[in-house]
């Protein structure tokens, strides 16, 4: 997710997301549900056309966490 603007009410619009799936570039808005969970939507042109995912905060001690990240 890349510069997303705060639209009031946790929620963030005018974004843009990159799919590593197919290397493109798609318009973006995310909600933050609660402390720990993003709605992050990608879509072409208007939001009904695109496609949501769930994103959960992982805590620090989780197993496998790649220590370099939380620099």
């Amino acid at each position: 997710l890349k510069g997303l603007e705060y639209a009031g009410d946790n929620e963030w619009e005018d974004g843009t997301i990159y799919s590593p799936d197919n290397g493109k570039t798609y318009s973006a808005r995310a909600t933050l549900t609660d402390e720990n969970t993003l709605e992050a939507r990608g879509y072409l042109g208007i939001s009904l056309l695109g496609r949501s995912q769930t994103w959960q905060r992982v805590d620090r001690d989780a197993p496998n966490l790649e220590t370099d990240l939380l620099k």
